[in-house]
């Protein structure tokens, strides 16, 4: 009798098969990660590229580049832009002209909206905040933290602080209340950085570190931090950030030296107010000729160095290659 044999693999020959088969995707993931991670850098330098245009059609409206957040009635760079990035349905449903109401439910709906531009595809953590002093008091006393962040912020320089708005002091392009227009920046549109990339490193729902960085907030900040209370909406109070709308800390980069250095999550004394990204080696940032360059986490950050010197529109300094 002749007997029939059976077409197949034997344990042993499936097994170095499942090896192989192991080996190629364990050689292929990290070239299939890295190209994500190359289409994510470049989307987000692409909204980059889009709001130096929005910020460019701005001044070419009002004479000026929009201030980092207006303390007359808190909306911020972002909201001003909405017109300029292809958002104004929402625009118009805003009262521009007058407070930032979040006790208004629909204003508060369109500050929960989030807008692609502003968000680097790279970010890991949440587009709404969780951060205790990223929230909205509503009517009822209770605190919302459903504010929709942004990944880019406005530099306001290298000094003064958040309520300071004297352009003879702060030396940024976009800082609270500036009217600054492009022949202010002297130390020309290519050498002057004015907007840079800052991310969230926690958003957690249990009460997160207050010393870890926070995104900015496209829509504005609080009404009560720079103002009197004669000039708040109806129940807010003006005792700073989180008291009724949001940290001002969290609207635009406050880029100073000793503040944290560029994606670091606990150097310096405020590196919740530092500038990062959460791409590796750096983080981009845009020009005020609208061109948009890496800058490396390595980059020179001592006093009067290329980290200063670029948040700087007056400083006089030549920074060659970098």
């Amino acid at each position: 009798m002749t007997r029939s044999r059976r077409k197949g693999f034997t344990l042993i020959e499936l097994l170095v098969v499942i090896a192989i088969i192991a080996i190629l995707v364990a050689l292929l993931l990290p070239a299939v990660q890295q190209a994500r991670e190359s289409a994510r850098r470049s989307q987000c330098r692409n909204n980059l590229k889009q709001i130096g245009l929005a910020l460019h059609n701005y001044h070419d409206m009002h004479q000026v580049f929009p201030a980092s957040f207006y303390s007359l009635n808190g909306w911020g760079w972002g909201t001003m832009l909405l017109p300029m990035v292809d958002q104004g349905p929402i625009y118009q449903k805003l009262n521009i002209g007058g407070v930032m109401d979040v006790g208004d439910e629909a204003t508060r709906n369109i500050g929960r909206t989030v807008l692609p531009v502003y968000i680097c595809p790279s970010e890991t953590s949440r587009p709404f905040s969780q951060h205790p002093k990223i929230w909205i008091k509503i009517p009822d006393g209770t605190a919302d933290f459903r504010i929709a962040l942004s990944n880019y912020a406005a530099i306001t320089g290298t000094n003064g602080e958040h309520c300071t708005h004297d352009a003879s002091i702060i030396n940024g392009t976009m800082f609270h209340d500036s009217r600054i227009r492009i022949r202010d920046i002297t130390d020309g549109l290519s050498n002057t950085a004015i907007i840079s990339e800052k991310s969230s490193s926690n958003q957690n729902d249990n009460a997160p570190s207050d010393q870890t960085r926070r995104a900015a907030i496209w829509m504005g900040g609080s009404p009560g931090y720079c103002l009197p209370t004669a000039k708040l909406p109806s129940g807010a109070s003006n005792g700073g950030g989180g008291d009724y709308m949001t940290s001002i800390h969290a609207v635009s980069v406050a880029w100073k030296n000793n503040w944290g250095a560029i994606n670091t999550e606990t150097s310096g004394a405020e590196p919740k107010r530092a500038p990062g990204s959460r791409h590796e080696g750096g983080m981009f940032f845009l020009l005020g000729d609208g061109s948009v360059r890496f800058l490396n986490e390595n980059v020179h950050q001592a006093v009067g160095g290329l980290f200063e010197s670029l948040a700087a529109r007056n400083d006089g300094r030549v920074l060659g290659q970098f």
